[in-house]
């Protein structure tokens, strides 16, 4: 792993037939739950037939190996479907490349838990722990997040009890799994750039 951010996320949404989400929380900042996801070009990288750098194959590798590497699970290629992704301001630990602005673009993916294999084993570093989350408990988290953003939860309160993650809760309405009101996901916004400029 290095320690220069490659300004590259992946992560995959694991959901079941009822509706649940497959969420961790994060044992790390930024607090929050979420799926599993991470760099992508720190060792996930995979070559195209010309020999060059496969950019689309390498963020289907990384969501792969995160759910792996954060959940002790496997899901096929095949098995995963994009449903959204872009440019993010949100926090790293790791160092910025020189000129390069805080924050990730992403690719994010879903799968079915039927193709998922593997027992549930949440790797400690990354997670204080992971389950399977109902729709209404994960809309709860999002609002969480939003009131966070919007001033009405403390950061201290937040990272004592947290809501999703905050740079998710946009992929999440993106995917029609939570509902959040336009101007919250603008003041979500507006915290992960503060977070991103402040983390360090």
């Amino acid at each position: 792993m290095s320690d220069i951010c490659d300004t590259a996320s992946a992560g995959v949404i694991i959901s079941d037939a009822e509706g649940r989400l497959l969420l961790l929380t994060r044992a790390t900042a930024p607090a929050g739950v979420a799926p599993a996801a991470g760099h992508v070009f720190d060792g996930h990288e995979i070559s195209g037939d010309d020999g060059g750098l496969d950019v689309e194959a390498s963020f289907r590798a990384a969501a792969i190996a995160e759910l792996a590497e954060e959940l002790g699970l496997t899901v096929r290629d095949a098995e995963m479907s994009e449903v959204t992704g872009g440019w993010r301001p949100s926090p790293c630990r790791r160092a910025l490349p020189p000129g390069r602005e805080p924050g990730h673009e992403w690719r994010v993916y879903r799968a079915d838990a039927a193709a998922v294999t593997g027992v549930l084993a949440p790797d400690p570093q990354e997670a204080a722990g992971a389950r399977w989350y109902t729709p209404a408990e994960v809309q709860a988290l999002a609002d969480r997040t939003g009131a966070q953003a919007t001033g009405t939860v403390s950061d201290a309160d937040f990272a004592a009890d947290p809501g999703i993650q905050a740079v998710w809760v946009r992929w999440l309405a993106d995917a029609g799994l939570v509902a959040v009101p336009e101007h919250v996901l603008d003041a979500i916004d507006r915290m992960l750039v503060h977070q991103a400029l402040t983390c360090r």
